[in-house]
């Protein structure tokens, strides 16, 4: 009998995910406390690519629809790869939006249409979104101690982040160790935030990322604070904070909104 497999190559430092703050697992979350802004900034740029190559360059584009720590794969230099397509959908048109989809398995860091067409249809955006939400994160776990001891009582980092953008990033410019840190710093920060908008006509595309990244600190707009970012009634789940009955009502919505 014939049988086919796909093989892919051995990731050997594991995922994202390996090296998320976890009490108790210090060893694990060092990863976060020896690196650099420029090596944090490599890593960065490495992720961009990769969706970049997904959205723009490869033959048949390719939504990911599943953009989290979990699914970005390290290999013995540290070099980041987005992995895992469960959800994956290929366009066979040029369209950038599509409204229907079935989608099944764990989200990511799901985008606000995903749960409402009232926000748009799913789209390449919604990968941007998911995107946005985990380079915020890398940054948050960068200085996980400092931000989870001076400021664990909010409930959302993103709204932290909207704070210190109104003070021109002193906090995190802070932790810079020379002006080429803090350009890193404010770039990763201004365009995380930018990903995150919940319109999604107001996020760039992944395109418009990789260009953010390379062109001056000077060019980058300053996003507007997104209004349900920290709204009770707006269920903004990662797959980290997600019970699994919120997994379970988040793909039902999906799958009502798509039936």
């Amino acid at each position: 009998m014939n049988k086919q497999a796909l093989i892919y190559e051995f990731m050997s430092n594991g995922s994202l995910e390996r090296y998320k703050y976890k009490q108790g697992r210090s060893s694990l979350s060092s990863l976060f406390s020896i690196l650099d802004w420029k090596e944090l900034y490599h890593i960065v740029s490495s992720i961009t690519q990769g969706l970049d190559y997904l959205h723009e360059r490869c033959n048949t584009k390719i939504l990911h629809l599943d953009i989290k720590p979990q699914n970005v794969l390290f290999d013995e230099k540290f070099c980041p790869k987005i992995a895992d397509f469960g959800l994956a959908k290929i366009c066979k048109n040029d369209k950038s939006s599509r409204r229907t989809f079935s989608i099944r398995g764990t989200p990511g860091y799901i985008a606000p249409e995903m749960f409402s067409r009232a926000y748009g249809g799913i789209s390449y955006k919604s990968d941007v979104y998911g995107y946005g939400m985990l380079i915020l994160e890398m940054m948050e776990e960068k200085d996980d101690p400092h931000i989870r001891g001076s400021h664990g009582s909010e409930s959302y980092f993103p709204d932290w982040l909207y704070k210190d953008l109104d003070e021109d990033f002193i906090y995190y410019r802070s932790l810079a160790f020379d002006k080429e840190d803090e350009i890193i710093i404010q770039k990763i920060l201004l365009v995380g935030l930018c990903c995150i908008q919940i319109d999604p006509l107001k996020r760039p595309s992944i395109k418009g990322v990789v260009k953010m990244l390379q062109e001056d600190l000077n060019l980058i707009s300053r996003p507007q604070k997104s209004v349900m970012s920290s709204s009770p009634t707006f269920p903004l789940l990662s797959y980290s904070s997600a019970s699994y009955s919120d997994v379970y009502k988040t793909n039902s919505i999906i799958e009502e909104l798509n039936g």
